[in-house]
């Protein structure tokens, strides 16, 4: 795959070609929902997670992509990379299972925004929810 086939041009599109990458394979595929939250054509933002490789290795390996949004362009790159080049540790026969988590935070995927759509930065806000936000706004 030519490096730059890998990129997409958008959340929707990105999301698109990994399910379709996953489903190809034979990956375990799940989507988790964020909140009320919305793409442009109605669709609800997701998580997807693709699973593969030996269900009964005693190692993972979890590469995520975009929890700084528009960080997602790159990381989903490099995990269609790695589903189009159709990786042998995928296969159920390799030592070592993979976890693919895609769009970590799909509302900054699609805004192009480092935040959530609560203006959350997920890398950086580690209260419990039990701990009052005592910072600036």
């Amino acid at each position: 795959m030519d490096p730059l086939e890998a990129f997409s041009t958008s959340y929707s599109e990105a999301r698109k070609r990994f399910r379709e990458a996953a489903e190809r394979l034979g990956l375990n595929l799940s989507s988790y929902p964020v909140a009320d939250q919305k793409d442009d054509d109605g669709s609800p933002l997701t998580i997807d997670v693709a699973i593969g490789g030996n269900e009964k290795a005693e190692s993972a390996v979890v590469v995520s992509s975009g929890l700084h949004g528009a960080e997602g362009y790159l990381g989903s790159a490099l995990q269609m990379a790695m589903l189009e080049g159709e990786m042998e540790a995928l296969r159920s026969g390799s030592d070592v299972r993979i976890v693919l988590l895609h769009a970590l935070n799909p509302f900054g995927y699609l805004t192009n925004r480092r935040t959530n759509g609560d203006n959350v930065d997920l890398n950086r806000n580690f209260l419990l929810p039990s701990e009052p936000y005592e910072g600036s706004p």
